[in-house]
């Protein structure tokens, strides 16, 4: 399954919600979770400090993220 993650608050600055997400990710990376695709949209360049799995993939394209949503 492809699961998208609005990470659009993982750009540095951290406190609440983007801590959050960094935490779920974090532990997503360490179950190895192999049957799941999970891909993170943002209009920013996303800054983390963990290290990923291959599953996790990073999608941080202004123009892709608007086109997701339906906004031109």
């Amino acid at each position: 399954m492809n699961i998208g993650i609005d990470a659009r608050g993982l750009d540095g600055r951290k406190s609440g919600i983007p801590t959050y997400i960094e935490k779920i990710l974090e532990e997503i990376s360490k179950i190895k979770d192999s049957k799941n695709k999970y891909i993170l949209y943002s209009t920013r360049k996303v800054n983390l400090d963990i290290t990923l799995s291959n599953n996790i993939i990073i999608k941080d394209d202004e123009k892709r993220f608007r086109k997701l949503l339906g906004i031109s």
